[in-house]
């Protein structure tokens, strides 16, 4: 997963331990890993890119 932080700041919380995110950061983490955030004051904005999956398929009812 690339994570890019767009605005605010906070802390991502993986396996490995705790890593300080702000505004125009990059941080890449390994397919499966495991992780959680914790904003900021001001609030935390990132946007993510994962792998490409199987599309998924909406049909009618």
């Amino acid at each position: 997963m690339l994570l890019l932080v767009v605005d605010g700041s906070g802390t991502m919380v993986t396996e490995a331990g705790e890593v300080a995110l702000n505004a125009g950061q990059i941080a890449w983490l390994p397919k499966g890993s495991r992780r959680g955030f914790l904003a900021g004051a001001a609030g935390l904005r990132y946007m993510t890119v994962h792998q490409r999956r199987q599309a998924l398929t909406l049909t009618a009812r």
